[in-house]
C-alpha cells in the first residue's frame, strides 16, 4: 500500500503544477496538447462566468492531484487600461471602461424588456 502510494506520487513529482497548452478540440470539456494530448479537461472559471475554449487557443492548465483543469486563456489585452474588463467571443464583445462607459460590439439581441433611463423603450418608440 505504502509503495503503491509512493509510486503514484513519484510519477507526478516531475510534472509542473501549471502548464500552457493549445486546445486541440474545443468545447465544454476540451482536449489540450501539453506534453501529449489530454482529453476531456474540466474548465474552471469565476462564479457566474461560463466559457468553452475554442480550438487553437492557448490556455493555462493547472494540475490538482490527478486532475487537470483549464483555469484561464492567454490573450492580448493591450488596448485595456487598468481596471477595465472585456468579455469576448469571436467578433462579439462587451467592454467595461474605467471611465464608466460600456462598449458592445456585434449584434445585440435583447431578451426581456429594454429600459432607457427607466422607461420601457416600446413606450418611447410609440411616441415617434
Amino acid at each position: 500500500m505504502w509503495l503503491s502510494e509512493k509510486a503514484a506520487l513519484g510519477a507526478r513529482e516531475g510534472e509542473p503544477a501549471s502548464e500552457i497548452g493549445v486546445v486541440t478540440a474545443g468545447g465544454q470539456r476540451p482536449s489540450v496538447m501539453l506534453g501529449g494530448e489530454k482529453r476531456r479537461v474540466e474548465v474552471v472559471s469565476p462564479g457566474g462566468v461560463y466559457w468553452a475554449p475554442m480550438e487553437g487557443k492557448q490556455v493555462v492548465v493547472t494540475r490538482c492531484g490527478d486532475e487537470l483543469f483549464v483555469t484561464g486563456a492567454l490573450g492580448s489585452a493591450s488596448e485595456l487600461r487598468a481596471g477595465e474588463v472585456r468579455l469576448e467571443s469571436g467578433g462579439t464583445s462587451v467592454c467595461l471602461r474605467e471611465d464608466g462607459k460600456m462598449e458592445l460590439r456585434g449584434e445585440v439581441n435583447v431578451v426581456g424588456t429594454l429600459l432607457l433611463n427607466g422607461v420601457d423603450i416600446r413606450k418611447l418608440l410609440s411616441l415617434l
